[in-house]
């Protein structure tokens, strides 16, 4: 828990890094180009790639619960053998869509955004399902290498790029993938150098699962990207880049703990084969976040109105507002997204979906006219809405599956916080022994 933690900190500080660079170099407009150039060719290949990332860390953990290395390694190159036709299939399917996508007022920059997705959509799909086997075989400190390695290598190259005075839109896009290109030959690396192999049987196992969670993903990942895609489709790159800047901040606290969370999580409730088991599994887990994420938004709340004028500059003043309302609405999503998550890995899906739907619906239903009346601070409004509803889906859902009270998910109590200290305490105890040794 203490690396996994540690890890997540350190990609955090690395996006605040990034974030400010981008922001003080290219400005508010600047900031808003980059987003409104990469924002489509991330949701083309979270919505081509099946969703095998997620079907491949349930089922090498099962496997893995098993104790059959050959299994778990035919379950492996299996896995890699389906995530490289889904790469190729994604790519060709996005370099499709995309024309249409971009808008006739960037006609310029289409060229660009394709030679971007060309590269962009093929890594993301392999980056994802390395990731996933080491989560699935329960490496973590491999895991978390490969975790850090991108990040501190895209701020190397921008630290590079400011120093010479080259940070453009260009050379920045070409600074997100050259790292996600050393990320995939590193999970190649920890992975054994694996080659993969065509085994009809459990490939028809990986697509099943990997279609159970597919249509849950694409709502989720459209409920967490419809306010940017309402923002860069009706309010220009200037108002984009103050809020690509507020979104960092505002989930600073979610980026901690649920990276860290969720990567141990998953395997856990996986493996976990008794009911009451995970319901206390489950327990544990949303109380820790509630508690970790009242304390770190809260926090951060109280400092924004000094801290975003000072990181970004006095140009984005502006997004102060927002900020601090996104850290509330993160607050909310992460408890929703923990259950979320730990029902997932009982392959309980349907809760999950009807929440995402239900906030996907309130976001789009009031969206547009949030932004209309309040523009940015609207929208930011709205998401807290939608949030809340999802939210009071999901913990209904999980009460009643687990038969629990509500009081049972909700951590801001001494004896929460206490358990933390003692289970860090404990995990630093272990890091200092095995230094020792």
């Amino acid at each position: 828990m203490v690396g996994t933690f540690g890890i997540t900190a350190v990609n955090v500080v690395l996006s605040m890094f990034t974030s400010v660079l981008l922001a003080r170099y290219l400005g508010p407009e600047g900031r808003g180009t980059v987003v409104a150039l990469t924002i489509w060719p991330a949701l083309l290949a979270a919505i081509f790639c099946l969703s095998l990332n997620e079907a491949v860390t349930y089922h090498v953990s099962l496997v893995r619960s098993k104790e059959k290395p050959d299994e778990t390694n035919r379950v492996c190159a299996t896995a890699l053998a389906a995530q490289l036709v889904t790469a190729i299939g994604a790519t060709c399917c996005s370099l499709l869509v995309l024309p249409s996508l971009v808008g006739l007022d960037r006609l310029g920059d289409l060229w660009l955004v394709m030679c971007y997705a060309a590269a962009f959509t093929p890594l993301t799909i392999l980056d994802m399902h390395y990731k996933s086997v080491l989560q699935g075989r329960g490496e973590f400190r491999s895991l978390n290498v490969n975790r850090v390695c991108q990040p501190i290598l895209f701020a190397l190259i921008l630290g590079v790029l400011f120093a010479l005075r080259c940070i453009r839109v260009e050379t920045v896009l070409i600074a997100m993938i050259a790292p996600l290109g050393c990320s995939v030959l590193l999970g190649f690396i920890l992975d054994g150098a694996r080659m993969p192999i065509w085994d009809g049987v459990e490939m028809r196992r990986l697509l099943g699962t990997a279609r159970r969670f597919h249509a849950m993903n694409i709502v989720m990942y459209s409920s967490a990207e419809a306010d940017k895609v309402i923002v860069v489709l009706s309010m220009g790159d200037t108002s984009a880049g103050l809020y690509a800047s507020a979104l960092p901040i505002g989930a600073l606290g979610s980026g901690l703990v649920l990276q860290s969370l969720l990567v141990l999580l998953f395997p856990e409730m996986t493996a976990a084969t008794r009911k009451e088991e995970q319901a206390r599994i489950l327990c544990r887990h949303t109380q820790d976040a509630s508690l970790l994420l009242v304390l770190i938004n809260g926090s951060m709340a109280l400092v924004c109105p000094w801290v975003v004028p000072f990181v970004f500059g006095s140009d984005f003043a502006a997004a102060v507002p927002v900020t601090m309302i996104l850290l509330f609405m993160n607050t909310l999503k992460g408890v929703r997204q923990v259950i979320d998550r730990a029902m997932r890995a009982t392959l309980s899906m349907r809760f999950g979906v009807v929440s995402e739907a239900v906030g996907l619906g309130c976001f789009v239903a009031l969206g547009p006219f949030a932004s209309s009346f309040g523009g940015l601070a609207g929208i930011a409004v709205a998401l807290v809405l939608a949030q809340a509803a999802a939210l009071a889906v999901m913990a209904t859902s999980a009460v009643k599956c687990y038969n629990l009270k509500c009081s049972d998910l909700w951590g801001l109590r001494p004896e929460t916080g206490l358990r933390l200290f003692k289970m860090v305490l404990h995990d630093v105890q272990r890091v200092k022994s095995s230094l020792s040794r």
